[in-house]
Order: C-alpha cells, then sequence, then structure tokens
C-alpha cells in the first residue's frame, strides 16, 4: 500500500508540474511571446515598446476614462509584462464597463490565480464559462487551478474532459487524454 501510496504521490508531482506549464504554455499562445528569436536583449526594447504603449494609452484615457477597449488593451499589456497588479486594476476597471467579455474575465482570472486568490479566479473563470461554454482557454485554465491548487482531481479531470470535448484536435487535448488516462488508471 505504501507503495501504491508513492507511486500515486509521484504521478501527482509530476502531473501538476505539466499541468503548470500547459498553463503557461497556453496563455502564450493566447498572445505574442514576449522572448524574440534573435536573443535576449531584445526582451528589454519589447518591453520598453509595451510600457511606451501603455503610457500612450494612459494618456488616451485622460480623455475617455472609460474607453473599455482601451482599458482591456493596458490590462492585456500588463498581462504580457506578467504584472497582474497593474493587470487586474485595468481589467476590473474593464469589467465595469462591460461585465460580459468572457476572455477578459478568463484573463483577469490567471491574473487573481498568480497572485494567489485562486477562489476568485474560479469565481471568473465560472463566469466566463457561463457566458461562452465553448471558451477552450476557461477550461484548461480551470482545470489547472482545481488539479495544482486545490487538490481537486476529480473536478479538474471533469474539466479537462469538457476542454477536450470542445477542441478535441489541439496538442493540448491529446496530452490531457494521456493525463486523464494514467489518473484515472491509477484511481482504479
Amino acid at each position: 500500500m505504501d507503495k501504491q501510496k508513492q507511486k500515486l504521490a509521484l504521478f501527482t508531482s509530476i502531473f501538476i508540474i505539466s499541468a503548470i506549464i500547459i498553463l503557461l504554455l497556453i496563455n502564450n499562445q493566447q498572445r505574442p511571446s514576449l522572448m524574440p528569436e534573435n536573443g535576449f536583449s531584445d526582451v528589454f526594447h519589447d518591453s520598453s515598446a509595451l510600457i511606451e504603449e501603455i503610457d500612450q494609452l494612459k494618456s488616451q484615457l485622460r480623455d475617455n476614462p472609460n474607453n473599455y477597449d482601451i482599458l482591456a488593451q493596458i490590462g492585456n499589456h500588463y498581462f504580457d509584462l506578467n504584472q497582474p497588479k497593474n493587470a487586474i486594476e485595468y481589467y476590473e476597471r474593464a469589467l465595469k464597463i462591460k461585465p460580459d467579455n468572457p476572455p477578459v474575465l478568463t484573463d483577469c482570472a490567471v491574473m487573481y490565480s498568480q497572485l494567489g486568490y485562486n477562489d476568485k479566479a474560479l469565481e471568473y473563470l465560472d463566469t466566463a464559462i457561463a457566458l461562452k461554454p465553448d471558451l477552450a482557454q476557461a477550461y484548461i485554465n480551470k482545470g489547472v487551478i482545481l488539479m495544482t491548487i486545490k487538490n481537486d482531481v476529480g473536478e479538474a479531470v471533469a474539466v479537462w474532459k469538457k476542454f477536450i470535448e470542445i477542441a478535441p484536435e489541439s496538442e493540448h487535448a491529446n496530452f490531457l487524454r494521456q493525463q486523464i488516462e494514467a489518473i484515472e488508471s491509477n484511481q482504479e
């Protein structure tokens, strides 16, 4: 029995690490990467360009402080810069204007999760899913939080099965099929 528990613990650790990697890969596919192919020094240039664009967008907000598109775009730039507090600030301002935008809710949830507000993140993901039941990104993020933070294997598997149903041909679906199969065979 102890060997079986050790085997399950090892599998769970590997699965959690894999799930986190998937989350990072998916979120990087959602937005262009800041890491250019031609070297590290360009990262600073790209970051500087984003910061400069944020400054320009903020100046536009002075004339129109409730411009949803600008607020969401600033949130996206802070997301890309991995500045969760700033991203949340602008996403929340955008969501006050238009609370029914599933991609913004999903991105805001990822930022909340990075700060450790996982219940809030799950709430936002559930809202995004309710508004757009075919938003695959929300399911995979929810599954990662359920698995890695909440240790709710059963619910994570159920959520990821829904992701597979929505995006059956994606590379992430194939990976999740393998992980789910391994989890289910370990539970037998």
